[in-house]
């Protein structure tokens, strides 16, 4: 089992250059997103994600490395963060079963960092806006026992991506030699690995290197290893050195930062117990050459007691341990969110479980008579949001061509439909391909968040050409006066008519930018800003997506606005269609708080146009053109 570990170590420097020039705009989307970061690992996987936790935390973004097992102590938080998954393979049932524990529960973005292009996982990803895959398959082949070459592949790329997105140079790849000919050599005699056990002093940005040495001594046997940093040694773990110095070494991890704390730590430390320090230079490489120097320990160590730490001798219960499948989705509150469409709606909104909880039980009785509401009307239009409803940006997806089969046959038969959306004229230009000419005139359309409204066969709106809202145009002009617009959003130009569109390269920057816009807008009084999946829209207080239900009944004049049902998938507070579902509707992705409104009963993981999807396929048409649901 495995690969001679020091081929291993002689590829690093390929990997290195093989990975950090690939592209990672699936990783760049996932972190312009919303939400606290788990990153989720097992063995060598668990150190790059201590690695990415320390990337993330030192970029302001709160995140937490936990294993599979873990996940489950953070069932209440996972719906309102997103996951990264690391993994070598793809294929153990550990990262299965988290991706679909967090899948099911709904978190707000998965990112999978696969080191393999023929995996298990990959079958999993499904085209939505909050799933990101990233895979590679390494030129060395598959990784060995310990997983040396993935582990660095893991860091580079996610590394590389950081850099691309925030701009920051710490986070940069550069041309480096990272494994010295000599670098083995220098520990095969270093006292340190004579120890039965070493303590590994460390901090920031050394921990991942720190849990990886623990991790590889560990797992391949070569010796006792005690992981604290350096203050917390002070706390109580100097006694062990008192009762046990002969048989105990010491690592010391050093940055810049950290080095004040080692010199005056390791002053006190009595001189016959031996210390080895590595020193680690600022920045994405200096955490890459103190990884290559923790191998370089591990093979020394190995080298020294006769072990190849990459090919060590697995014993049949090793292996049984490995392949024992533990599922954290088996437990009866995650059946209960699959079997039960009134449990999975209140835990969306509550985040709740307990069914004797006074709260839980408000929101169920109020669940059931929306679902009966629901199931007992006869709807007479049926109006949906577009992107990420009905339409994923950036993506191929099979639910769209099912969605649009399914509308199409609605209007045969005379259904009234309409779409509010966000955007403009390229809504008309999609839907033209997608809908036949023949229903053009059935479909209402109400333009950049209601502010313009037309039927799919006008041609001429929306009007580029029409005069700009007063308002919009004044905050325009004062936002472009102190900030560099041209550089800080991805699609650059200048209001339209009745909204402003503004969508971030960074985060980062978006929340800040966000926040000095969204001061001038409450200043106005006469603008609000709404959020989308994919931008920031700002226009006049006045304008909902609600108005193209107005524009509609012009045309239907007998349409009762109770007996309209809205879809969408920005459902929340700030949310573009929190307006629109307030009125009555279902959500195919984020909700209100409301008790009257705007719930979601899809099954548990299914978002935006799978959701979309779910509930058309539980529709049926009338005798007299109207809709029936049937949840």
């Amino acid at each position: 089992m495995g690969r001679l570990f020091e081929k291993e170590m002689l590829h690093i420097e390929n990997t290195y250059h093989e990975i950090k020039d690939l592209d990672t705009r699936q990783i760049e989307q996932f972190l312009a997103m919303q939400g606290s970061v788990f990153i989720i690992g097992s063995g060598g996987s668990f150190s790059a994600a201590k690695a990415v936790e320390y990337q993330l935390s030192r970029l302001g973004i709160w995140a937490k490395a936990i294993t599979p097992l873990q996940l489950r102590d953070h069932e209440r938080v996972i719906p309102y963060s997103r996951v990264i998954l690391l993994t070598a393979s793809g294929n153990n049932h550990d990262i299965i079963n988290a991706f679909t524990y967090c899948q099911e529960l709904e978190a707000e973005a998965i990112l999978c960092i696969c080191m393999s292009q023929k995996s298990k996982i990959r079958e999993k990803f499904l085209n939505n806006g909050h799933l990101f895959l990233w895979e590679h398959s390494m030129s060395l082949g598959k990784d060995g026992y310990l997983s040396v070459n993935s582990l660095i592949a893991m860091i580079v790329i996610f590394s590389q991506s950081l850099y691309r997105y925030s701009g920051d140079t710490y986070y940069q790849c550069k041309m480096k030699n990272f494994m010295a000919e000599d670098m083995v050599v220098r520990y095969l005699q270093n006292p340190v690995l004579c120890r039965e056990t070493i303590i590994v002093l460390h901090g920031g940005q050394t921990t991942s290197a720190a849990y990886d040495l623990e991790s590889k001594f560990s797992e391949a046997a070569l010796g006792n290893i005690q992981l604290v940093d350096f203050r917390n040694f002070a706390h109580g773990r100097h006694f062990w050195l008192q009762q046990r110095g002969k048989q105990t070494g010491v690592v010391a991890l050093i940055t810049k930062q950290d080095k004040e704390i080692a010199d005056k730590t390791l002053a006190c430390i009595p001189e016959e117990i031996p210390v080895q320090c590595l020193y680690c230079e600022d920045g994405n490489d200096g955490v890459i050459q103190l990884f290559a120097e923790i191998f370089s320990i591990v093979f020394a160590a190995g080298k020294r007691i006769g072990i190849n730490p990459g090919k060590p001798s697995v014993p049949e219960f090793g292996r049984k341990l490995y392949h024992v499948n533990y599922n954290v989705n088996k437990n009866d509150r995650h059946n209960m969110l699959k079997n039960s469409a009134l449990y999975r709606a209140v835990f969306r909104k509550t985040g709740l479980t307990d069914q004797n909880d006074i709260l839980w039980n408000i929101y169920k009785e109020q669940a059931q008579q929306y679902l009966n509401h629901l199931e007992n009307t006869e709807w007479e239009c049926v109006i949906f949001d577009y992107d990420g409803t009905l339409h994923t940006k950036d993506l191929d997806s099979n639910y769209e061509s099912q969605i649009m089969n399914l509308l199409n046959e609605w209007l045969s038969h005379g259904v009234k439909v309409g779409i509010s959306t966000g955007r403009g004229r390229s809504v008309r230009v999609e839907l033209q391909k997608k809908i036949p000419r023949e229903y053009w005139e059935q479909v209402g359309i109400g333009y950049y968040n209601g502010g313009i409204f037309g039927w799919l066969n006008e041609d001429s709106i929306p009007n580029r050409e029409a005069d700009m809202v007063s308002a919009l145009e004044q905050l325009y002009e004062q936002v472009n006066a102190v900030l560099p617009l041209e550089n800080i959003v991805e699609e650059y130009e200048p209001p339209k008519a009745t909204q402003w569109t503004l969508r971030f390269r960074n985060r980062l920057q978006k929340d800040k930018v966000m926040e000095i816009i969204e001061e001038q807008v409450r200043e106005k009084d006469t603008l609000k800003m709404v959020a989308s999946s994919h931008s920031i829209d700002i226009l006049p207080q006045e304008i909902s997506k609600v108005d193209i239900l107005s524009s509609i009944k012009k045309r239907y004049t007998g349409l009762e606005q109770k007996k309209v049902l809205f879809i969408g998938d920005s459902g929340k507070y700030g949310g573009n269609d929190y307006e629109m579902l307030q009125q009555g509707g279902l959500s195919v992705d984020t909700f209100s708080a409301s008790l009257n409104h705007c719930w979601n009963f899809a099954p548990i993981g299914m978002r935006q146009l799978e959701a979309t999807l779910y509930y058309m396929n539980h529709m049926s048409i009338t005798k007299d053109n109207k809709i029936r649901i049937h949840l």
